[in-house]
């Protein structure tokens, strides 16, 4: 909800998602639930808005399992950061992940070259091997915070709990095999956790009349 050029940053957000054929939205909202729920409502731009509640934090893996339960079993879906964004082209980027094949393919933008991300290791074909821990040192491409699931399966097995997604389950399903794809993506990503990139989200959006 942080104002970004006069609006909450996660209309930003759904603005592009919906520009590029999203037509259902599942937010994961926990403490002050409220405060998006008055300004979203039930729909945003035409698109419904299921609300996910925690009744206590669950952390992005939690978040992700508990959502998941309203998911139509088998159907692909996206999971996207809230404080994070990424002008990516979806009908593209789902291609690449379908040529893949993979079971689940991230969005990988270049690394900024600050210590705060952690970088993806990928092969020649572009399948993630590692994901290396933040303040590495390592160049290379970072999670941008977008993920393109091929089905709800890639999460059967999960029992609902308190959990990370970038530290607990992506880490579990690379050991225990699972095709996960690295999607390149070179156009404007940010992410608002900082002062200073706080301050050019705002400068970035004002200069596009958003």
């Amino acid at each position: 909800m942080a104002p970004v050029a006069g609006r909450p940053f996660i209309e930003h957000l759904m603005d592009h998602w919906i520009s590029q054929g999203v037509g259902r939205f599942f937010l994961s909202v926990g403490h002050m639930a409220h405060v998006i729920q008055d300004r979203l409502g039930p729909a945003y731009g035409g698109c419904p808005i299921e609300y996910v509640v925690e009744a206590e934090p669950l952390g992005t893996g939690g978040a992700l399992l508990l959502a998941a339960q309203r998911l139509k079993a088998g159907s692909p879906f996206l999971v996207l950061n809230g404080d994070t964004y990424c002008d990516v082209d979806l009908q593209a980027a789902w291609k690449r992940h379908q040529d893949f094949e993979a079971s689940l393919s991230m969005i990988l933008a270049p690394h900024p070259g600050t210590p705060r991300f952690e970088s993806i290791e990928c092969d020649g074909l572009g399948r993630v091997l590692s994901l290396r821990p933040r303040g590495s040192g390592a160049g290379g491409r970072i999670n941008a915070g977008v993920y393109l699931f091929d089905s709800t399966a890639v999460l059967d097995g999960e029992g609902l709990r308190s959990c990370s997604l970038e530290q607990d389950l992506l880490p579990t399903w690379l050991s225990a095999g699972l095709k996960i794809g690295g999607v390149p993506h070179n156009g404007y990503f940010i992410d608002i956790g900082l002062p200073e990139d706080y301050a050019a989200a705002n400068g970035r959006f004002l200069a596009k009349g958003e």
